[in-house]
């Protein structure tokens, strides 16, 4: 699991946005935060593509998922937000099926068609 937040906005919060990561073998018992990762997606609105890879103590992750699903189905786009009446903003959940590989140690396991989703509140400067 994992929760990153960019801030558009010009506002400069005193603390930094959201950006941490964990991943769990719970068959295994064993649990680990990231030491580092990246996530990124198509850029789109409502996105269709993402790729998340991070390295943790004693592994990496490459993982790319596709969108199967939305909630609401189709996001609600709405214009203009206080610092740029162009932009546009929208909020959703996409359900994701994820692909790659994990290493753990020196097993690799790959990762076929896990079911996962996002929950997005999404902005673009229009």
């Amino acid at each position: 699991m994992f929760s990153h937040s960019n801030n558009p906005s010009p506002l400069k919060t005193p603390v930094p946005m959201q950006h941490q990561a964990r991943i769990n073998f719970p068959s295994r018992g064993i649990s680990y935060p990231l030491d580092s990762f990246e996530y990124s997606d198509d850029g789109l609105l409502q996105p269709t593509t993402f790729h998340f890879t991070g390295r943790y103590k004693d592994g990496t992750i490459d993982l790319t998922g596709t969108a199967y699903g939305y909630w609401p189905e189709d996001w609600i786009i709405k214009k203009h937000v206080w610092w740029n009446l162009r932009g546009e903003h929208t909020w959703g959940r996409a359900f994701i099926t994820w692909n790659g590989t994990i290493t753990l140690g020196e097993e690799t396991i790959e990762v076929k068609d896990a079911l996962g989703f996002g929950e997005f509140t999404r902005y673009s400067g229009g």
